[in-house]
């Protein structure tokens, strides 16, 4: 009959109390209660009260990871396929003379006079109406499709204003200065009836919508 060696028993009772006290404080008649794991500065195990669902006390707890909000070109690229909300009203801020996206947060925020100023460095919307053009001049993608989301997002206001906020000067004039970008003449355009106005407003968004798909076609995906 095949007998079996009883296993050793090596257990250090002391070692095993200390860990279990760890993160534990006596509370006397047998009750413990669940206390901080971290060590303070002086080298002491901290005894705060540990937070729930947690080894840790409120002053040792772990920050908890915080998402890193979307990028602009993720933002835009969302907003013009239809894919995020975004809040039109209000995309001009005519006490500010910004134009503010209000989409998944951050909101992008332009100034009219920054916007003036990239029209001003692109010159001409032909210079960036295809991937070659843009290529050739030296500039990033991104930076393109960031200028006409606020370009496409300017037209977008206008179609909210009411008719005496359009002719404010500052609005008319950075109004006059898009359309000469897109290659109408301004004055034309300033002084044209709703309807034809309509029209051009029409036939400038879908200019860029042509642009920014074929610069979103040529980037990697997000």
């Amino acid at each position: 009959m095949q007998t079996i060696s009883p296993l050793p028993v090596d257990i250090d009772f002391d070692e095993a109390s200390m860990a279990w006290m760890a993160n534990k404080k006596r509370m006397g008649n047998g009750m413990y209660k669940y206390v901080c794991c971290a060590m303070t500065k002086t080298g002491k195990r901290c005894s705060r009260k540990n937070m729930k669902d947690s080894d840790h006390c409120v002053v040792h707890q772990e920050p908890k990871p915080v998402a890193k909000p979307p990028g602009i070109l993720t933002r835009i690229r969302y907003m013009f396929f239809g894919r995020s909300t975004l809040i039109v009203n209000p995309i001009l801020d005519l006490k500010n003379m910004t134009i503010t996206i209000h989409c998944d947060p951050p909101p992008l925020v332009c100034s009219f006079n920054d916007l003036t100023k990239m029209m001003l460095f692109y010159r001409n919307i032909h210079n960036i109406s295809t991937i070659e053009r843009i290529d050739e001049a030296r500039v990033d993608r991104e930076s393109v499709l960031v200028f006409l989301q606020f370009v496409m997002s300017f037209l977008n206001g206008l179609d909210e204003l009411t008719k005496m906020q359009t002719k404010l000067y500052k609005v008319s004039e950075l109004k006059a200065q898009l359309v000469q970008f897109m290659g109408y003449t301004g004055i034309d355009c300033i002084h044209c009836t709703s309807s034809q106005w309509a029209k051009i407003s029409d036939k400038l968004k879908s200019d860029l919508s042509r642009i920014m798909v074929l610069v979103f076609d040529s980037l990697p995906a997000v």
